[in-house]
């Protein structure tokens, strides 16, 4: 194959970066040269960003159930627990999330369900977990689902210490979940 085959089936538009000032002088070798290097570097960073999202989701998940059994705790008696944890809702993250208070996850969800369907695997939480996207769980660290401005699921600041324990700022403050960016800050 020669190399203009090569570039012309990357597609010429995605070649093209590589052929900007930054590289500017770089025959089309070198640049496919970059191109393959890039490809290297993003493919070592998939064994770190593949544990995040299955901490990230594991932990928002599993901090959620914590903290509604920690909630029994506190507000009932010892002879009520079992029966009041057993009614958490081990689903909340599929039952919460509607077409009408977020359309983008429950087609989610939705899709999931079909391909546990298809797959003839087991209608359970963990199912769903492992099968909704990084996306998915990135999309409940946001300011939506943080006091005062929740509506339909309230995970922050009530969670964030369970999810981000080791999230703090130079004075050892917990960081705070806010704003459009998906982002851990330290300022309110």
């Amino acid at each position: 194959m020669t190399i203009n085959a090569i570039i012309n089936s990357i597609s010429q538009q995605r070649f093209s970066t590589y052929r900007t000032s930054v590289f500017s002088g770089a025959s089309d070798e070198e640049c496919l040269g970059i191109y393959l290097w890039n490809k290297q570097i993003a493919s070592a960073f998939l064994p770190a960003l593949q544990i995040l999202e299955v901490s990230l989701r594991n932990a928002i998940y599993l901090s959620k159930i914590e903290y509604e059994e920690e909630e029994i705790e506190k507000n009932y008696s010892p002879n009520e627990w079992v029966a009041r944890k057993a009614a958490v809702d081990r689903r909340w993250f599929i039952s919460v999330m509607t077409a009408q208070n977020n359309p983008e996850s429950n087609r989610q969800i939705r899709r999931v369900q079909r391909q546990i369907a298809k797959e003839n695997k087991d209608d359970i939480p963990e199912n769903y977990i492992a099968k909704l996207t990084l996306g998915f769980w990135v999309s409940m660290v946001d300011k939506e689902f943080s006091t005062p401005n929740a509506t339909y699921l309230t995970l922050w600041p009530q969670l964030r210490g369970k999810v981000f324990p080791h999230a703090l700022d130079r004075n050892g403050q917990p960081l705070s979940i806010r704003g459009d960016w998906y982002c851990l800050t330290g300022y309110q």
